[in-house]
């Protein structure tokens, strides 16, 4: 898409669960345009499977953060729009103008197949996969599991 983005190199493990919001500081293999984030991004592999879960900030969305956590009794919240943090930037701001979600989505397509390789396709999952996906849900809901390490 043009942006010159890269990994970030920050040491150190990942944030905890309650440490605020996500794009406030990039860890380290975080996407990052000039030391700020601009995509979090997660993956687990598993044999020949792939499972893939990140966020890239396309524009500043109308939701504060404020209106989405619950602060302490007594306290005022000093939340700020998300993508608007010190420490992330958004994909509009760095080319300087919206960008839709296909092109981005398109993207991101052809970079993972180009980077991993193998046949893609889109589809939809069959009804024993879909079985399946509902079956194994409650495991990767887990906070036990998602935070594991």
């Amino acid at each position: 898409l043009g942006v010159d983005a890269r990994q970030a190199e920050r040491d150190g493990p990942a944030p905890r669960p309650d440490a605020g919001a996500c794009f406030g500081t990039p860890v380290e293999g975080e996407v990052e345009v000039s030391g700020r984030k601009i995509a979090g991004s997660a993956q687990l592999r598993m044999g020949k499977s792939l499972l893939q879960h990140g966020s890239l900030l396309l524009a500043p969305p109308s939701v504060a953060l404020e209106a989405l956590e619950r602060p302490a009794p007594g306290s005022a919240s000093t939340a700020v729009r998300p993508g608007q943090e010190e420490g992330s930037i958004t994909l509009s701001k760095c080319l300087t103008g919206a960008i839709g979600f296909p092109r981005v989505a398109a993207a991101v397509e052809a970079a993972l197949a180009a980077e991993l390789g193998g046949v893609w396709q889109r589809g939809e999952l069959t009804g024993d996969e879909r079985v399946v996906a509902e079956r194994l849900l409650p495991h990767y809901q887990s906070h036990d599991w998602t935070w594991r390490r």
